[in-house]
């Protein structure tokens, strides 16, 4: 009986000895990391900034400004209090069927809106706010201080390739 045992030890032993790992001889497949998104970097945003952006406020009609005949849009931005601005956008120039509420709050130093897609103040000058696509979103844009009757839009595709949107935003009476 002795013998059987170191027979069957024996038989076993080569057995396991000869069996191979042949996922060893596999390469491993090595998932690809997603694209890193773009590192965008938040505008230092001070106390009372938004005050400081007076011809932002107000009604406005907003035109295509490289000609297109895409059709008018409206919006109302004002001040909710010194550090959270509010876009509202209308189906007409009475400005009361509501489209959209957008509020863009100056926290922690950096100006940005909460929800599912959310644009960070990159830069912030009295002339000029530029938000860069944060989360959710494709494209940025800058408003940029015009004259007594409005001031320009320009939305900025995150995607090369894609052209910019520019718009005229006018000033409803």
């Amino acid at each position: 009986m002795h013998s059987r045992i170191i027979a069957a030890t024996l038989a076993l032993s080569l057995v396991a000895c000869g069996s191979r790992d042949k996922s060893a001889d596999t390469p491993a497949v090595t998932p690809t990391p997603p694209a890193p998104q773009p590192t965008i970097v938040a505008a230092r945003i001070l106390p009372g900034a938004l005050k400081r952006l007076p011809w932002l406020f107000g009604a406005f009609r907003g035109i295509g400004a490289d000609g297109t005949t895409q059709a008018p849009f409206y919006e109302r931005y004002s001040l909710a209090d010194d550090s959270t601005l509010i876009v509202e956008s209308f189906t007409d120039s009475t400005l009361t069927g509501k489209i959209d509420t957008t509020r863009y709050e100056a926290r922690r130093d950096s100006l940005s809106n909460p929800g599912a897609a959310r644009y960070l103040a990159t830069a912030i000058s009295s002339d000029s706010v530029t938000f860069g696509p944060w989360v959710g979103v494709k494209n940025g844009f800058t408003w940029r201080k015009g004259d007594a009757a409005g001031w320009t839009a320009v939305i900025i595709p995150a995607r090369a390739g894609v052209p910019r949107r520019t718009y005229r935003m006018v000033r409803l009476k």
